[in-house]
């Protein structure tokens, strides 16, 4: 359902289960006469070969229907007998297409896209564009990645995991903790630098690598429109939630905003940045410190990679500054991070089929001197094993014994832009708080 030109709202047409979907197919196909629900034409080959049909000069249903409404803007476009009807929007004010298929249930009960189900309809929507590309991934490499980091030494779990859609709100909830001083540093020096960096940029189109809720951005997006550059946000993050709750919040908050949400894994799905124009990339949060020396190395030279000549850069990265301040704000009095650490069994058991129990583990966050990191990690409270059904395997896990699940590196102002400069950007200005805990460094790829 659409409300308004500008929003899209969750489509709940097929709400069942997928055991309730193949029964709906297989009683069909076994009743008399033998049928099929005809909602499965309108996949999306089916939908745009429906719109010739449309266009068809035997096919006079659509245009009388046309001719009929002429002149009345809310009359609504109707289609075939029995198909999914979804409105038909001015297609001469900018048409974009947002892609659903059949839902799966999420975490909260509310319906998640599945880009690897084919079975689905498309909708036209005037500012707003949903890209969903995490499950181009073959479902058997996201379990060997997870099996390989089990199994390694150390035992490691891909960070990503940490953002499923309760996850992210869960970071969301750490960010407003009197102990994380990242995201209010970050806030307050992006509201001393916005309109100066906008300035340098004179780009219209903003695109947010792990965008989360876009708190942040906000300020940036606001300081374009006061530039009058702000056309088109590209929010671009694991959670694809996260992604249509700012994509319909930001439409309803700036005027003429087009929102083109990419759902996937930044490592892995930058090719699926929308291209046009001049633009200006944000990587914020300090999260490129997530990945260590060597791999924010090879991702930044895939960022540069993926942009044009041209296109900026401003990335966030935080300040190496004391070590109890630091260990702190991993390990905060509401137990939020513990939360949210504890969460990825929840994400693992979803994906491999295990029964990992989050009253064995511990949350353990601390600052690794050597490595200049916070190492976080989930400490068995004793000893255990632990069956992976769909990986073939069982994880034996010694009392103390700890999964890796995040590190975030702590960076000076020379080391962030040796990693800069290394990866083919050139340095254009540096920005920092007057603590010294957070850095902006705006780059440009020449």
């Amino acid at each position: 359902m659409l409300e308004q030109s500008n929003v899209i709202i969750d489509v709940h047409l097929n709400t069942q289960d997928p055991a309730a979907i193949k029964e709906e197919i297989r009683a069909g196909l076994f009743s008399t006469p033998r049928t099929l629900p005809t909602k499965y034409l309108y996949d999306d080959r089916g939908s745009a070969l429906f719109e010739q049909i449309c266009e068809s000069p035997e096919y006079y249903q659509t245009r009388t229907e046309r001719e009929h409404n002429r002149g009345d803007p809310s009359a609504s476009v109707r289609s075939r007998p029995g198909a999914i009807t979804t409105p038909t929007l001015n297609k001469e004010t900018q048409p974009a297409t947002v892609q659903r298929f059949l839902p799966i249930s999420g975490h909260d009960g509310t319906h998640r896209v599945s880009s690897s189900q084919r079975i689905g309809i498309m909708l036209e929507q005037s500012n707003v564009i949903i890209d969903v590309h995490l499950n181009t991934q073959d479902p058997a490499a996201i379990k060997e990645e997870i099996r390989a980091g089990l199994f390694s030494t150390p035992r490691t779990l891909p960070t990503k995991y940490l953002y499923d859609d309760r996850g992210s709100a869960l970071f969301e909830q750490i960010c407003e903790s009197p102990e994380y001083y990242q995201t209010r540093t970050e806030h307050a020096l992006l509201k001393t630098v916005a309109d100066e960096v906008i300035a340098q940029t004179g780009t219209k189109t903003l695109v947010e690598l792990g965008s989360g809720a876009a708190t942040k951005t906000r300020i940036l997006l606001d300081a374009m429109a006061r530039a009058n550059h702000l056309r088109v946000y590209v929010p671009f993050d694991f959670s694809e939630g996260i992604v249509r709750r700012v994509a319909q919040e930001l439409v309803e908050e700036y005027d003429g905003l087009q929102v083109h949400g990419v759902v996937g894994d930044f490592l892995t799905h930058l090719e699926h940045l929308p291209e046009g124009g001049a633009r200006f990339v944000i990587f914020l949060g300090g999260t490129i410190g997530n990945m260590g020396t060597d791999a924010a190395s090879a991702f930044l030279c895939s960022i540069h990679r993926a942009m044009d000549a041209g296109d900026f850069l401003l990335l966030g990265a935080q300040l190496i500054t004391d070590v109890a301040r630091m260990e702190a704000a991993y390990n905060d009095s509401a137990g939020l991070t513990a939360a949210f650490n504890k969460n990825m069994l929840a994400v693992l058991n979803s994906v491999t089929g295990a029964d990992f129990d989050p009253d064995a583990f511990a949350h353990v966050a601390r600052f690794n001197h050597d490595e200049r990191w916070i190492e976080m990690s989930l400490r068995s409270l004793r000893e255990q094993v632990i069956p992976l059904p769909d990986l073939a395997v069982t994880l034996p896990l010694q009392a103390g014994e700890a999964l890796l699940t995040e590190i975030s590196c702590k960076y000076t102002r020379g080391q962030v832009e040796r990693l800069l400069t290394a990866a083919g950007f050139h340095p254009v200005a540096w920005y920092s708080d007057p603590h010294q805990l957070h850095g902006l460094a705006l780059a440009r790829k020449p």
